[in-house]
């Protein structure tokens, strides 16, 4: 789905954390057309111990502008539930801070590929679909690093954990537990699943990241129903999103409630700050 003329999109992004629990940081994405609040694709990923909370919801913005700009987007609405994470975006101070990574990635973005922008600050509640997306990132992540520290006695349960997160049929459970190489099978359908890179997969099992491993950078065509979601991969393959078949339902049942309440819908049309670039 692409986005054409003038037509202004909505980009939701955040990030969790798990560290608490020893566990990774995720981030995710999720575009919007923002008047018909149809969904354009969504994006998903985890860090490594060297990115902060911040720089993580950074990573998502960037993530998320270059889908943007690929789908031929020139006006966008940010939304994100931090406030410090938005501030450090608009802020020139911090702008000139910030002569490389994420930060200034998304940001050269913005003033370079986008004619207007604006942000605002929302509830984490109306964030919730890209909040969605960077829990499936992080689960995926704690998964992957079981399935490569799974001794073989071990195969089926880690095999049914990663295929009930992926939602795999019974058939590729069973093909995954009697791989001759169950690290690499799991590469491969993480990867054919997800839409991502095979190397992402394998780096993240041996617990290796670069800036950021995308476990998932989709478009997705919404169909009659919101749950009948399909991934493209690659040129010609689809294959269902786990990550994606929940939010739209939820994505649907939040527009109903937005047309409830229109002082509110006006609200998102119309947020309170707005930056433009030259």
């Amino acid at each position: 789905m692409s986005i054409t003329g003038q037509q202004w999109c909505r980009l939701e992004f955040t990030a969790v954390s798990r560290r608490k629990s020893n566990g990774p940081l995720g981030y995710g994405f999720v575009l919007f057309e923002h008047e018909s609040g149809n969904l354009v694709a969504t994006g998903a990923g985890a860090v490594g111990n060297a990115v902060t909370y911040n720089q993580a919801i950074h990573i998502a913005l960037w993530e998320g502008l270059k889908v943007a700009v690929d789908k031929g987007a020139t006006r966008v609405l940010l939304h994100c539930d931090s406030k410090p994470s938005l501030t450090q975006v608009v802020s020139e101070r911090a702008a000139a801070a910030a002569s490389h990574g994420p930060l200034a990635a998304a940001r050269h973005l913005l003033r370079n590929q986008m004619t207007e922008y604006r942000a605002e600050k929302v509830d984490r509640w109306a964030n919730g679909l890209a909040v969605m997306q960077a829990e499936f990132a992080a689960e995926l992540h704690e998964v992957l690093l079981k399935v490569a520290a799974a001794p073989p006695s071990k195969y089926v349960s880690v095999a049914g954990q990663l295929g009930l997160l992926l939602q795999l049929p019974i058939s590729a459970r069973r093909w995954l537990e009697g791989a001759d190489d169950f690290m690499d099978a799991a590469a491969e359908v993480v990867a054919l699943r997800c839409g991502s890179n095979k190397a992402d997969i394998e780096a993240t099992m041996a617990n290796k990241f670069n800036i950021n491993t995308a476990y998932t950078t989709v478009d997705t065509t919404i169909q009659q129903h919101p749950s009948q979601t399909t991934t493209q991969v690659g040129t010609s393959q689809e294959h269902t999103n786990p990550a994606v078949v929940g939010a739209n339902v939820l994505n649907n049942q939040r527009q109903q409630q937005q047309q409830q309440q229109p002082p509110l819908r006006q609200q998102q049309k119309d947020p309170p700050v707005c930056f433009c670039t030259q």
